[in-house]
């Protein structure tokens, strides 16, 4: 996916409240979780740096004004990316 579209995605996604975001930069990673299938909670404290906050499935990252929900599943791959108000 070209840059202006994944901005035009994320755009449209804070326009909605809460909306599946599927995708978070982290300097310049992208993490997506189309990207590729269980990408490891260890993976992306290592590409983002430690979250906001965490739980035992989830954790908080802010982006700027962006803040974004991780969820992770019991054997801690990433499931999903949601983007918050």
């Amino acid at each position: 996916m070209k840059l202006t579209q994944l901005l035009m995605i994320s755009l449209l996604c804070s326009t909605f409240g809460t909306a599946s975001a599927a995708t978070m930069m982290c300097g310049s990673h992208l993490i997506d979780e189309g990207q590729r299938v269980g990408q490891s909670r260890d993976e992306i404290i290592h590409k983002c740096g430690p979250p906001q906050s965490h739980s035992e499935y989830n954790m908080i990252y802010r982006k700027g004004q962006d803040t974004y929900r991780l969820h992770f599943n019991a054997v801690d791959e990433l499931e999903s990316i949601t983007q918050e108000d």
